[in-house]
């Protein structure tokens, strides 16, 4: 679990920082907006490391808050995308491809993505990813191998 700080102002989130620079921007800029404890692990409703639920999603910069329910929203990806209020997270309108039934996974490092003009999901490399979506990522992003 890695609990960061998400400032928030009119529900919308402006920064996420460690305890440490919270601190810091706290003494330098006042205290408009709110902080609102935000957990890594987070995802739909679930701590993917088993912790106890902390605000359905970790926060993003652009996200918004619910303060109904105490929940961080990420901003919409595509138009097609519908929101789940039961998870308060976003999804395709089509699922990701499953592995084949035989249990061949696609090879290691390999990355499924959005193709919002078609409506489908695309299977790439790392490389790939990052040259359509003009990007580096570190070698050591987690999930992912090269």
């Amino acid at each position: 679990m890695t609990i960061m700080y998400a400032k928030v102002v009119d529900n919308k989130v402006i920064l996420v920082v460690p305890l440490e620079v919270k601190q810091l921007v706290d003494q330098t800029e006042g205290s408009q907006g709110q902080w609102l404890e935000t957990d890594t692990d987070m995802f739909a409703g679930i701590n993917r490391a088993g912790g106890a639920p902390l605000r359905y999603n970790f926060a993003q910069v652009g996200g918004t808050y619910d303060p109904i329910k105490d929940a961080f929203i990420d901003p919409k990806p595509f138009p097609s995308w519908k929101f789940n209020a039961d998870t308060c997270s976003w999804e395709a309108p089509v699922a990701p491809p499953l592995p084949k039934p035989d249990g061949d996974m696609f090879p290691p490092g390999d990355l499924f993505d959005w193709n919002e003009a078609e409506q489908k999901w695309e299977v790439m490399s790392f490389d790939e990813f990052q040259k359509k979506h003009n990007i580096t990522l570190p070698d050591n992003t987690p999930g992912l191998s090269r």
